[in-house]
């Protein structure tokens, strides 16, 4: 079987990288392939691992699959965030999921 790595997030103006880093878990990302051809410059200025897994995430490993999910609210992230950014995810939002 092959495994995929796979992150959901709210499409907003501040999504982002929630459950991995975009530069130390490069590699992991790439399946291990050096796609852009900078892998190892990359991994120089910012090594594998060298960022830690959030507090809010929870990290294992499950035969041999990475595996991260949120594991509480993100420090910072509060009501009044999503308010603010409410009307960008109602815009947003695929009219079969507002016509419920």
């Amino acid at each position: 079987w092959r495994a995929r790595i796979v992150e959901l997030n709210p499409f907003g103006p501040f999504t982002g990288a929630s459950l991995f880093h975009w530069s130390s878990d490069r590699r992991l990302l790439q399946g291990g392939r050096d796609l852009y051809g900078d892998l190892a410059e990359c991994e120089r200025e910012t090594p594998a691992g060298s960022v830690p897994v959030p507090p809010h995430v929870h990290a294992e490993t499950i035969l041999g699959v990475p595996f991260r999910c949120n594991a509480g609210d993100k420090p910072g992230f509060d009501w009044d965030h999503l308010i603010a950014f409410w009307e960008d995810y109602v815009r947003l939002a695929p009219s079969s999921l507002l016509d419920r």
